[in-house]
């Protein structure tokens, strides 16, 4: 048998397999957040007045309440920040993101940068909550993730998992892709490497904030949440990923594969900056999903069943830790989906990142 084939696809079973321990490994804490520290959420938001209501709503029913629930508007043009002021009055902060100034950040990174700014003058002991204005959390979202954070030996950053509403057949298959990401990112991270973490639902300290000059400091990126937790992990705070179901967001699916796309390719940019560990882990990933392309065309089946097998054992962890039940009837779809992303975003490597309608 082609050793072209199985190297890789043997590569990323592995790394299947090393995830699932991982994904074994790793306990959360709940309940008593063990902290007087006290919690406050920013939400950046850009022409999202379809699916913010539902957000700032979860947001304000948390148990124990967040000392504050902070939007920052950047820029929209469909009225998201009259919305919310309309709809929720003085129970929120809308922060109007200056649109003309001088900082080196742009798109995502200026109105978080801008927002928490706000949060460490009014709020300076808050532990720092960060959410989509797609996502709805749980109830007890944010002493989850108080708890967790609260149990690290020096306090840093915590990511937690998202799960993608399947409301149709492409959405169930982003449903399965991100969970097979975040089985990935929590099984590493239960063994001691912390590679990323989402925006969506992501929790810092405000120690860990202050020590690397916050999202400022970090400097301009198209992946602030990456850059933010390798900052962190550098000054020698600690990070992790975590799979818990009073931590896990629902989020909503992108409409259209070029959408898909365009996502990951801000992803992959942004990743770029990780250094040697996010290169190999790429590398793998790509050359895993051209083997397999290779191997159903060669009609190579049981080697193309090896990376079937590896990504369905990592769904079934990561199913456990979102503490809900994924869309198995796509999972096909899925592999599809998967597989012509990942074969496609080197190529669009070459073009510039738009986010939002703004090219970054």
């Amino acid at each position: 048998m082609n050793a072209l084939l199985v190297a890789p696809l043997a590569a990323y079973a592995l790394l299947a397999l090393v995830a699932t321990m991982g994904l074994l490994r790793r306990r959360v804490l709940v309940g008593n957040n063990g902290t007087k520290k006290s919690s406050v959420v920013v939400v950046a938001a850009r022409n999202e007045v379809r699916s913010i209501e539902r957000c700032v709503a979860a947001l304000l029913a948390q148990t124990p309440p967040l000392r504050a629930v902070v939007v920052a508007d950047d820029g929209s043009t469909d009225g998201t920040g009259d919305h919310v002021r309309e709809r929720f009055g003085e129970s929120v902060t809308v922060l109007d993101v200056p649109q003309d100034d001088a900082s080196p950040l742009r798109g995502k990174a200026r109105a978080l940068a801008f927002a928490t700014a706000h949060v460490r003058l009014h709020h300076p002991n808050a532990l720092l909550l960060f959410t989509d204005a797609d996502c709805t959390p749980p109830s007890g979202w944010a002493n989850a993730l108080a708890s967790a954070l609260a149990a690290q030996r020096r306090p840093g950053v915590l990511g937690a998992g998202a799960f993608v509403r399947p409301t149709r057949s492409f959405a169930a298959a982003q449903t399965l892709d991100w969970a097979l990401g975040a089985g990935v990112a929590a099984g590493m991270s239960g063994l001691g490497w912390t590679a990323s973490a989402m925006g969506n639902n992501l929790a810092a300290s405000p120690e860990a904030y202050d020590a690397v000059g916050g999202f400022e400091g970090v400097g301009a990126s198209v992946t602030e949440d990456h850059a933010l937790v390798q900052a962190v992990t550098k000054a020698g705070f600690d990070t992790a990923y975590v799979l818990h179901p009073a931590s896990t967001v629902v989020t909503e699916a992108v409409p259209t594969f070029g959408a898909l796309l365009r996502q990951r390719q801000r992803w992959a940019v942004g990743g770029l900056r990780g250094g040697p560990a996010v290169w190999a882990l790429y590398t793998v990933v790509a050359t895993a999903h051209a083997a397999l392309v290779a191997a159903l065309f060669t009609g190579a089946w049981a080697v193309a069943g090896v990376k079937i097998a590896a990504d369905a054992l990592v769904l079934l962890g990561a199913q456990r830790g979102l503490g809900r039940r994924l869309p198995w009837a796509w999972f096909g779809l899925f592999e599809v989906v998967l597989t012509a992303y990942v074969l496609a975003t080197p190529f669009g490597l070459l073009r510039p990142v738009v986010w939002k309608g703004r090219r970054l």
